[in-house]
């Protein structure tokens, strides 16, 4: 840059810092790899739902559990049982832990008015410095209950998204 016929030059120092948000998506299991430069996260544990149970009242399965390594994690939508709704999911060891706040749960199947829509799994929202986190992170993303057919559907499956603060 050339300002009155002098050359200056970016000049890096601790006042005139930037910073880039980044969001990384898990769909599936896998491994979170902490970024150079991370200042601060936000993990976003959505558990899976259960799934229906079918017009026959052929009990509908439970979401399986979502997690961020140990910092947060949400449990499934409980198995429906003879026509009973299970109980909805609940987030842990998270900042924020919401009841029903995760996926949803399958449909039931519908000829025959007997079946009932499976319950929503949990969800928990966690906010860590970089300082406290490994090199290293598992994610589990639980699967949604499986169909236990006769027109009932399978819960979503759950998922994991984590919001990055990095030092440019």
């Amino acid at each position: 840059w050339a300002i009155n016929g002098q050359r200056r030059y970016r000049v890096w120092n601790r006042h005139n810092k930037s910073y880039i948000r980044n969001c990384e998506a898990f769909a599936a299991s896998g491994t979170y790899y902490k970024v150079m430069g991370l200042v601060s996260l936000t993990a976003d544990v959505k558990c899976s739902g259960a799934s229906g149970n079918s017009v026959t009242n052929t009990n509908g399965a439970a979401g399986a559990t979502s997690s961020f390594g140990s910092w947060a994690s949400a449990t499934g939508g409980a198995a429906i049982a003879f026509g009973v709704p299970g109980a909805e999911g609940t987030g842990s060891s998270g900042d924020i832990n919401i009841t029903s706040g995760g996926s949803r749960g399958g449909n039931a199947g519908t000829d025959g008015g007997t079946g009932l829509n499976g319950p929503n799994g949990g969800r928990a929202v966690r906010s860590l410095m970089a300082a406290s986190l490994a090199a290293s992170e598992t994610v589990t993303c639980g699967a949604g209950g499986a169909s236990p057919g006769g027109n009932a559907r399978a819960g979503m499956v759950g998922t994991v998204e984590v919001s990055e603060l990095v030092e440019a």
